[in-house]
């Protein structure tokens, strides 16, 4: 696969590509993410819904030979909207919705354009729910989003690099959720206590 980032801009194709490493990252990990779930209560279903809503995007788009990232981002966000499952995939059809209404009619996706649609993302996520709850997938958005702004996405800088130091500002968000949300601050809070 090339690297959709390979210049300083993406367009639909390349976030088409972006969209489906994120599918397939959740395919070889989402049984974890379902351990991580706790929030309103531990149903242990967050990984799966997750994958099920980003299977669904990716549907979508998956024979979409469009080079517009807005129209791409768009079909994304319909297919995760129109497929969501749980309150996990709700959230993050919400979050790819605000995405595409971030990119508006962009052809490109560059570093500010970005910044602009992370910030609506994070909008749209904390929009979506009556009573957000800090520690969950919302503050990963929000910090996400606050991080992106934060880190000069000027258009000459390079997007690969900027992307790594945004991938482990979230990496560092989701280690300090167990301060904002104190359950998760039991060891070992997802294995059954006949088992512990």
């Amino acid at each position: 696969m090339m690297n959709p980032l390979a210049t300083n801009g993406c367009d639909g194709q390349a976030l088409k590509q972006l969209a489906v490493a994120g599918r397939i990252w959740l395919e070889q990990h989402h049984e974890r993410v379902n351990q991580l779930n706790v929030f309103p209560i531990p149903d242990g279903d967050t990984g799966i819904n997750m994958l099920l809503t980003m299977r669904n995007a990716c549907a979508e788009v998956e024979d979409d030979a469009s080079p517009s990232a807005a129209h791409i981002a768009r079909k994304l966000a319909h297919g995760a909207i129109m497929g969501s499952r749980g309150n996990s995939g709700t959230i993050l059809s919400r979050i790819w919705s605000g995405f595409a209404q971030g990119l508006g009619t962009a052809e490109q996706l560059s570093l500010p354009i970005l910044v602009l649609a992370l910030r609506h993302a994070s909008d749209s996520a904390y929009s979506g729910v009556q009573t957000p709850t800090e520690g969950t997938i919302l503050t990963i958005i929000r910090e996400l989003a606050e991080a992106a702004a934060r880190l000069d996405p000027a258009p000459e800088h390079d997007a690969v690099a900027f992307l790594e130091r945004l991938v482990a500002h979230g990496w560092q968000a989701v280690e300090r959720t167990p301060e904002q949300l104190p359950i998760l601050k039991q060891p070992a809070w997802w294995i059954p206590a006949a088992l512990a």
